[in-house]
This record gives C-alpha cells, structure tokens and sequence, in this order.
C-alpha cells in the first residue's frame, strides 16, 4: 500500500483549449496513416501558456479562477457543500490538486536563495513552510496564486498534489510470515533501545489511536502491557492516519521500540525534513516511509533522497515502500521521428509514433512521464535541456488530453490524469519533442488505472524517487497467507509489488555519468495482516477484513516496509546498538528466503526476509534477565530488576534459586558472581545453586552479575554482562501496640494470649500495627472479622483520630501489608494474635519485692514513700517498654515511659504522691519479654 504524492504538469483539456485558449484547435486532427509521422499543433505556441508556465503553471491559474467562482456561487465545476450561498467546502475539478481551506500545497524552486523566497511566500500568506536545497514547499492562498509570478526569488512553481493510495487487540500475521515472533521469543529481544520513526499521511487524524493504545496495539498511556511510552509525533498530517496502520504493525513486531511519527509534507520539502526531523528531533535510528512525490526524479537522486542519503550517512537504517506499481512502466531510448526542422515525434518501433492502450469507459489514470536531463530543483546549473510533450488522442486520432509545460531550464517531466468519459476504450499516446536536443532515455510510470498497453509495452521498472536512493532499502511486498509459515513454499510477491531496473544517470550536482542500476527492491516483508481500525471501514467500505475476523488488513508495500523496520530495530538490541545500516541490509539479504530466481532479481530483491535467522546471526551473547525462582517446583516468582527489594515474607517459599536467560537461549557458559562469590553453570537452565538447588536469600543488600561464554567453564569469546543490586527484606507485620487514642501514647504490646482489662486502661483505645520497613503500601487489618485498611503510617487500625470499641470478650487480630494503596501489589508478612478483654476492678497481684523477667530490672526507692517515689527500669535489649502507676482498684495515676527504650541504659521516673490518698499503688513495665510489677507503699 504505497501512498503517493502526485505533481502534474500542465493538464490541457481539449475542452478548455478550444473555449478558452486555441480556437485554431476546434476542428479535429486526422492522420493519414499509421506509420507516417504525424503533426499536431503544439500549445506551447500561445503567448499566454508561454509567459504563464514560466513560472506559475496554467492549473494554479486555472484554479483560482476555479475558486473565485465557488466563492461567489457561479461555480458548476468545483464540489462542496453550501449554506446559503456562502462555500463550507470547497474542492478543486482537477483531482490531482489538494487544496486545505484555501490554500494549495505548492513546491516553489528558487531562483538563488531558496530562504529569500520563503520570506516572500510568507509574505504573501504562505504557512507550514518547509525549505530543503532549492525547493520551498508549503501552503499558499488560492487567491494569491497570480501573484507569485512577481516574484524575482521565484524560478518556478508547481503544485504538489493529493496523496493517492495504493491500498488494494490484534497481531499482523506478517509477524509470524517473516518469524519475527521467533526472533523475539529464541533471543529474548524486543527493540528496546531503538526509535522507530514513521513517515506517512497522519497518525491520528481521525482521532482513534487511543483505542490501538487501550488494546495495546499501540503504545502510550494506558496500554495494558507496559509499553506506556506515547508515539512522538513532531508534526501530524492530513490523511487516513496510514502512519497509525504502519505503527500497529511495528508495535507489533518490535513492542520495546519507541515510536515517532512525522507527516511526509506538505511537498518535497517537507518531506526532507521531516526525514531529517525524525533523525535528529526525536533521535530515531531506524525509519520507515510509504510515501512517493511524482516529480521526485526518475534519473537522478531528488532532494527526498538526498535527505534520505544523509541520515543514512548519520547511522539511521532507512526503509521504503517500493510501490504498488508492479511493471506499469514504459522506458526506452528516443528515437526522433522527424516531421519537419520543427517538429518530430518519439518513434515507438518501426516507425509507429503512437502507443496504443486500452482505458475501460470511466477508467482513470495518471501519467508520471520523464526524461534524461538533470532537475535543475535538484542541482540547480541549466536545467532541462530538452522539452517534450505528451498527448492523448483518441481512436479518430483526436486530441483528448495534453500535457505541455515549459521544461526548458526547469525540470523534465509532463504529469497529468486522463478519465475516459467516452464509451470507447482504446487510446493512443504521442509524445512530442518540443524543443532542445534528443534525450538519452524517456520513461512513464502509470498509476491508478489499471491500463492495458497493446503495443510496444516494456513492462520496465517502477522503484524511482527517494526508494532508489543508495540509503534506502527498498521493500517489497508478499501477502502473509502465501509464505512457508503459512504452507506456501516458495513464498509469493504481491502481483501489484514494484520492480527495479531504473538506472540513475546524473549525480546530485547535475553531471552526466554512466548510468547506476541499483538493487532495487533489495528484500520483501510480510503485508495484509490485520489492525485494529485501519484501513478505516466508514472509507473504504465492506470488503477490507480479509479473514471474515472482524479486523480490517492493510494491504501492499506500506504494510511490508514497517514490517522490515521493526527488524532492524530488533537486530540493534541484539548488537547491543552497534550494528551498522549496511550490515542490517547485508545480514536480511543473506538470510531471505529466494522467491524468484537464486540470488538478486528485480521482481523480489534477495527475497523474503526471515526475522529470526537475521537476529541470530548478529547476536551478541548477552544476559538479558534474572529470575527468582521455587527451587521444588522451578516455577518463576518474580524477575529480578534493578534497585529491586525481595520480600522474602511475600514469597510463597524459602527454597529459591536465581536463573539467568540468555540472549541466544543457549550459551557455552554461564558465569555468576553474587556478593563475591563466583559459580559457574555450563547447562541451560542457568541456575546460581545449581539444578534443584537453594540459594539461602538473608536480609540484606546484593550485587549479582552474570556473563556468558561461548565455551564450558567460562571459556571462549566473553559475551554481554548483566549486573543488577537488589536488597532482601521480611517485609510484614512484626507487632501490634495498644494505645490512647487521646493523646497517641503507647500503653504496651499485645501479645499472643494477653488479657487486657479496660478498668485499667484508658476510655478510648486503637490498635497500631507495626511494620517492617517502617513504610508500606498499605495494611489490611481483620479484628473478628472486621476488615479496614490503612494506606499511610501510622497503621491504626480505626484510622487517625479513630477509637476501637473494645468490649469484654475473645478477640482474633491479623494484619498483613502489602507494596500498593488499598491491599493491592506484592503481598507482604501476615500477623496474628488472640487476646481477650475483661473489666475488673480487682487488686493486682504483685511482688513486694524487686522483680525480674526476661533480663529486664524494675525498682522503685525509697518505698515506702511519704511524698515522692524514683521508679526505676533497665532492659536486657533495645525494644519498646511501657511503664505506668496503677491504684489498687487498677485505675491508672501516672504513665510513665511509652516506645522504644535501649537495652542497658537504666531509666527513672519520679512519681509525685502529694495529692495521692495513704495506701498502695502498682508500678507495671509491659514489654516483649514479659509484664513486671512492683507494689509500692504511700505512708504519711
């Protein structure tokens, strides 16, 4: 499906001839017979059509007259939808001219300084204007078409016409037709690393490229497989959206690249640089286009493939439609038939100068026709040196159609469009020289059509432009279902797929050399596989959905060449991005599948390209990953990544391995060094422990690297290293602490079988749970099943501020935490305790004497005390301690110490009895090693 920006020349009408400009031409031309040569009045004699075309061709002329009279009602030619009498559309007659609410996409060349001009056009309304060399493109105002003629900057002007198509939750079937699906799978790439850039009409023009990215054919923001990374796109366009279709199929074939996308316009200029944009802006180092302007050159490399040259020179492997053109295509050295001193004609063999051809009755066709002479829009100097003409005559030998610009010192090609509005079907084609010597070599390119040539038909190559250039690789096409991987062996080209053979016979500057035949196209990709939404249905109608799958196929060339693409940026990620333009071609051609004829032919290049022998070949052995792995069962737990931190209370064991995957799948040698310690593995699977082994994971910090080797024991070449450092915690809950919801003191940990009394406690209660790391996702409490979940430290269970409602009775508590918000992600450590709650004024039993648990001392001097009493405690180990002063009915006098106290360090509180009644109160030291308790005596 190669798209094509059409550039006609001079389209004359007979119609328009005789009403308007050659009344001369009114009665018919006969001829007397087929072999003699004919004399056909030539327009270019008209003073009007030779001071126009000079410099503003007679169709931008004729389409502003076309536009005037739509803006003022009169116009019958021109299409569009009216209120009232006021235009909302408007749409030129001639279908070759794309016009943008009132504008007209122009390629201007200057006659010097080529930003000289641009400043004029701009100043006489010209936007989205692009410069490359000599050429000036952009969008003009219709009504100021006339007034470019003025300009001194200005050499010449031409439209730069309408884009025509070529297009005869989903994977492309291409992707398995070229065996990129094995390529990805067996060398456990993706394109990481790489930047695909797309050329084509728009990307999202129609606005339904977030739907490719929430179905994850697309990347961007909500797609469902991580490629979240949105296509770049530097400048949309007008169009279907084809770059969307060519950025599923990349996606498709290469997930890990990024991608980038620039319109190919408006006109040749905006093409090279949008080229160049996509290099140098958004840093793509593989780019892919389906696009053709018509007057890029046949002979010589255009400023659309000087562009192309250049990134190539940068290191971008660059990739091209070849066309759907297939052999529609007429060359061969002229041969002058001379008439007169004046007048000759191309002799099409023995003496014939007309060409029959067969256009059905409301066929249509266009007609991109040129000859040997450099373009002076590329290489400035003299130009054309030669003026030729062609025409259409009808089977009474009337002139139809014709095309007569002024060539000479310009550029050297007539393009027009002919629609067979008659009944008849049979055509002949005359060409004319005009002026100047006789050329080298003439040739057309037919598009649309399809016409049948019945006499004289070379059937000559189609590849010209930008896709001939030395830095493209031109692709052809192969339907999917007609490969080996689909059971058709030898695989099939596309019928429609353009061949090469068209030989370049000027260098950029404009010199004559002997002529260049390149390898065109140099290998063929996959097409008609399905997308999403493209080709759009609500254009093209029924009849795209190939399968009866319900998704639309993208069919022809440009569905190849991003097929190609996302290869080459597979085979970057597996050289690490040190491979070269060159050596990408040089390995797809060596590995394609013949398809014609052993070796290089014109039809189908070296052949089908097979993805997974291509990535294979230019692997550098590489670790691409480590996984956590069940040592039992050898299923996978988790990858290990980077700055990772393994929980091991979130594992669903603590028999684990680490496997390494390299990049081919099997290597000599794997070479491990974790925290120091070297192990080596000569057999896939590539285990640290070992077959069936344990690698004993402690908490802690961990640096792991792995090499592979071509040879047993570390042995041979050395391969690509992977070194990654991750840290091992036992993330979960550790302990739960009751506290005063009033004032946020800690009155004590509650452990397994404690009996909290709420006579001693304070009214309002909460339950903390404690963590380790101190931070968390979240934690999902269960008190007798009641479930609330805390997302921010502290973990209370009521919240912050909250109050437990704590009644008398057994109680089941269990806490578990978690990596994300809400109990979502990794799940961490569980904790569970049973306790029970009573409310008792009862005395509490006590010692009268020093006690001591656990390690942990608790004192009190002098006692009895007569007004004021030191409570002393040390503990054996740093953990959290709480100290309090009860009465003899349990009710609390004094909190004392609450959270974290450090082991040996002795501490002291001084307890004011002044207002307390004579009798006997209760020091209590709750810790995780035990409650202690020292009655102490108040005495007057």
């Amino acid at each position: 499906m190669q798209k094509n920006y059409i550039r006609p020349s001079a389209r004359i009408c007979l119609l328009v001839l005789l009403s308007f400009v050659f009344p001369a031409l009114v009665k018919a031309q006969t001829f007397p017979s087929k072999n003699k040569p004919l004399i056909v009045n030539n327009p270019k004699a008209n003073d009007r059509l030779a001071s126009v075309g000079k410099k503003v061709p007679s169709e931008l002329i004729n389409l502003k007259e076309e536009y005037q009279a739509y803006l003022s009602g009169t116009s019958k030619s021109a299409t569009g939808r009216r209120i009232d009498t006021i235009p909302v559309v408007f749409k030129s007659s001639n279908k070759l001219i794309e016009v943008v609410d009132g504008y007209v996409i122009i390629d201007a060349v200057a006659e010097k300084d080529p930003q000289a001009l641009a400043a004029k056009l701009k100043g006489l309304g010209a936007k989205n204007i692009n410069v490359f060399g000599k050429v000036v493109s952009g969008l003009f105002p219709i009504k100021a078409t006339d007034k470019m003629k003025e300009l001194k900057e200005l050499r010449f002007v031409s439209p730069s016409y309408r884009m025509v198509k070529s297009i005869g939750a989903i994977t492309s079937q291409g992707d398995k037709a070229q065996h990129s699906d094995l390529a990805r799978l067996n060398n456990h790439v993706n394109g990481l690393g790489s930047t695909v850039g797309i050329l084509s009409d728009s990307y999202n023009k129609l606005g339904s490229a977030n739907k490719g990215v929430l179905s994850g054919d697309l990347p961007g923001k909500g797609n469902p497989n991580g490629f979240t990374s949105p296509v770049n796109v530097l400048l949309e366009g007008n169009g279907i959206d084809e770059g969307r279709g060519m950025a599923e199929i990349v996606h498709d074939v290469a997930p890990g690249a990024k991608l980038a996308f620039n319109t190919a316009g408006p006109g040749q200029a905006g093409f090279a640089r949008g080229i160049l944009n996509l290099a140098n802006t958004a840093n793509a180092d593989v780019v892919v286009d389906d696009v053709i302007y018509f007057a890029e050159p046949f002979f010589q490399d255009g400023i659309v493939a000087k562009a192309v040259d250049s990134v190539h020179a940068q290191g971008v492997t660059y990739f091209s439609a070849a066309g759907n053109q297939a052999r529609e295509s007429y060359e061969a050295k002229y041969k002058n038939t001379a008439v007169n001193d004046s007048t000759n004609y191309h002799d099409f063999g023995n003496g014939d100068n007309l060409q029959t051809f067969k256009l059905l009755p409301g066929g249509y066709v266009i007609f991109d026709f040129q000859w040997s002479d450099p373009f002076y829009s590329v290489s400035g100097g003299d130009g054309a040196a030669t003026d030729l003409d062609v025409l259409i005559l009808n089977r009474d030998y009337n002139v139809v159609m014709g095309a007569f610009s002024a060539n000479l010192g310009n550029n050297p090609y007539e393009i027009f469009d002919f629609e067979n509005d008659s009944e008849d079907s049979i055509f002949y084609l005359l060409i004319q020289k005009y002026a100047g010597p006789d050329p080298q070599r003439i040739k057309y390119v037919t598009f649309d059509g399809p016409i049948e040539i019945l006499t004289f038909a070379t059937n000559s190559g189609t590849i010209f432009g930008h896709a001939n250039a030395a830095g493209a690789i031109a692709t052809g096409a192969a339907r999917y279902d007609r490969t080996p991987a689909f059971g058709v062996n030898p695989p099939r080209r596309e019928s429609f797929s353009s061949a090469g053979g068209v030989a370049i016979y000027f260098d950029k500057e404009g010199n004559a050399i002997s002529p260049i035949l390149r390898k065109k196209p140099e290998i063929v990709a996959p097409d008609g596989g399905n997308t999403t939404d493209f080709p759009p249905p609500a254009i093209f109608g029924p009849g795209v959905d190939y399968e009866g799958d319900g998704f639309p196929n993208f069919f022809g060339t440009s569905a190849a060449a991003p097929h190609a693409a996302a290869v080459a940026a597979l085979m970057r990620e597996a050289t690490a991005k040190t491979i070269t333009p060159d050596k990408i071609l040089q390995v797809l051609e060596k590995n394609a599948l013949n398809m014609d004829v052993p070796g290089f032919d014109f039809n189908t290049g070296y052949g089908l390209i097979n993805a997974n022998k291509s990535v294979t070949e230019v692997l550098k052995p590489s670790i691409k990953s480590f996984v956590l792995i069940n040592s039992a069962t050898q299923k996978h737990i988790l990858t290990l990544t980077d700055g990772m931190e393994v929980n091991l209370a979130a594992l669903p064991t603590q028999k684990l391995n680490i496997r390494a995957f390299a990049s081919p799948q099997v290597v000599g040698s794997v070479v491990f060094w974790l925290n120091g310690k070297k192990v080596i593995e000569n057999y896939i699977a590539y285990d640290y422990a070992g077959s069936l082994g344990v690698v004993d994971l402690k908490v802690g910090n961990y640096t792991l690297t792995a090499t592979p080797y071509s040879l047993a024991n570390g042995g041979g070449s050395k391969g690509e290293s992977l070194t990654i450092r991750f840290s091992v915690v036992n993330q979960g809950v550790t302990s739960f602490v009751l506290f005063n919801a009033v004032s946020g003191k800690v009155l004590g940990t509650i452990h397994e079988g404690d009996e909290l009394n709420l006579a001693t406690l304070p009214a309002k209660l909460n339950i903390r749970a404690l963590t380790a790391p101190t931070i968390v996702g979240s934690v999902l409490f269960n008190l007798n099943g009641k479930k609330a979940t805390e997302n921010h430290y502290y973990y209370d269970f009521a919240g912050s501020g909250g109050v437990v409602d704590l009644q008398p009775g057994d109680y089941k508590l269990s806490a578990t935490t978690y990596s994300i918000d809400w109990g979502r992600g990794i799940k961490g450590g569980s904790l569970a305790v049973k306790f029970k709650v009573i409310n008792s004024s009862a005395p509490m039993l006590a010692q009268a004497r020093q006690d001591f648990e656990g390690g942990n001392l608790l004192s009190s001097f002098p006692n009895p005390f007569s007004s004021k009493v030191t409570v002393r405690f040390r503990l054996a180990e740093t953990e959290n301690a709480n100290l309090s002063v009860y009465d003899i009915r349990g009710a609390l006098i004094a909190p004392m110490h609450t959270g974290l106290a450090e082991g040996g360090i002795e501490y002291e509180y001084e307890l004011d009895g002044t207002g307390l009644q004579q009798g006997l109160y209760i020091s209590r030291l709750v810790t995780n090693n035990g409650v202690l308790h020292q009655k102490m005596i108040l005495n007057r």
